[in-house]
This record gives C-alpha cells, sequence and structure tokens, in this order.
C-alpha cells in the first residue's frame, strides 16, 4: 500500500482512498491517480502510457481530470491535480490527520491498525503483500 497525505492506493487491484474511504473512480482515472500518487508529479509522456495501460487516450486526459475533480469535490476534498502547461500534471497534496504530504509504502506509523484495515479490507476478496484476504460466501 502506498500512501501520500489523506490519499492511499492499493496496487492488487488498484484502488484510492481518500482518508480510508474508497473513491469510485474509473480505471483510467484510477491509473492517472495511482501515477501521481506515485510520484507526485507526471509528464504527458508518462501519462499517455498509464492511459493507454487503462485502455484510455491521452486525447481523454481532460474529460479523466475533469471526472476526478468533481469525485473529489463530490466526496468534500479540494481538487487534486494541478496542470502545469505544456510539461503535465501534479498532485496537490492534501494532508493526512498529523498535517503530512509524505509518502509511505506499506504501513503508515500514524495511522491505527482499524484505520489501515478499513482500507485494505474494503473489498471482500483481494491479494495484498502476498496474503490473501476472502469474504465468506
Amino acid at each position: 500500500m502506498l500512501w501520500r497525505g489523506a490519499l492511499a492506493l492499493t496496487t492488487e487491484p488498484p484502488e484510492i482512498f481518500r482518508h480510508g474511504r474508497s473513491l469510485d473512480l474509473s480505471p483510467a482515472e484510477t491509473a492517472l491517480m495511482a501515477l501521481l500518487i506515485r510520484r507526485g508529479r507526471a509528464a504527458h509522456r508518462d501519462i499517455a502510457g498509464a492511459l493507454a495501460h487503462a485502455g484510455a487516450s491521452i486525447a481523454s486526459l481532460d474529460v479523466i481530470t475533469y471526472r476526478i475533480r468533481r469525485k473529489f469535490a463530490g466526496a468534500g476534498a479540494s481538487d487534486p491535480i494541478e496542470a502545469r502547461r505544456r510539461w503535465g500534471l501534479v498532485l496537490r497534496v492534501e494532508p493526512d490527520v498529523r498535517g503530512s504530504t509524505a509518502l509511505w509504502i506499506g504501513t503508515r506509523p500514524d495511522v491505527p491498525d482499524s484505520t489501515a484495515s478499513s482500507v485494505i479490507s474494503a473489498r471482500p476478496s483481494r491479494v495484498i503483500f502476498g496474503t490473501h484476504s476472502s469474504a465468506t460466501t
């Protein structure tokens, strides 16, 4: 799991969380936000590659960023994306509860186990760090 400020990213399957709550993003929106969470910023060529991997085109970047902004606003968050003309995008990092915007990989020491568990178990079945958890069916 990757954490940057108030945002968290699970990798298998890729999913974005804000303060422990899942954001309902499309695969292309998730791919773009995952890239920005990992790197903090991305050039147009990197964005094109991430979107192509998700089955989208760089030509749809404006629509994708609009939808991300709308979904973040609906969740009570500020605009997470800053466009840099002729370069690419920068992630506007909302601080976590401690005021940090740092990138963390794995378990964060400042996040109670219950919060991390709720992020990890938000989906009924997933593989995280080589362990498998599934819902009872």
